[in-house]
């Protein structure tokens, strides 16, 4: 991921919190501002998984990864690499969806995706610990 990138992050109930690369988390869904592909490493999050004729070759800082499954986490399409370093959602995969609201001087900085499910809003609030 490009340095600065990721901003935000959301706890996802159910899996384990193993950490991966130290402080990024496994039950974690990460905001990222700079790709266009959603990943999962958890496959416990996703429904309909399936092989695709082409594989997704994903260059990051933290390395190469190639995946070959991708799978529904609702009505997100992600790729999915258990070798991966988190699971992750773009922020231009949001905007197809929903309205997104992102104001430093509210909610804490958060990133609130207005219309969820059920009507509800999903909040990507920042880590308390990084400010990120």
């Amino acid at each position: 991921m490009e340095a600065g990138g990721m901003l935000s992050q959301r706890r996802i109930d159910g899996a384990s919190g193993v950490n991966t690369m130290g402080v990024l988390r496994q039950n974690w869904l990460y905001l990222e501002t700079c790709t266009t592909d959603c990943q999962a490493v958890n496959a416990a999050y996703l429904t309909n998984i399936h092989s695709t004729p082409s594989p997704l070759r994903l260059q990051t800082n933290a390395g190469m990864s190639t995946s070959t499954k991708q799978g529904f986490l609702g009505r997100h399409k992600f790729w999915l690499d258990p070798t991966g370093v988190a699971n992750v959602i773009s922020l231009c995969e949001l905007e197809k969806h929903y309205h997104i609201i992102d104001n430093s001087k509210m909610n804490g900085g958060a990133f609130v995706c207005k219309g969820g499910a059920n009507g509800k809003d999903i909040v990507f609030a920042r880590c308390p610990m990084t400010g990120f």
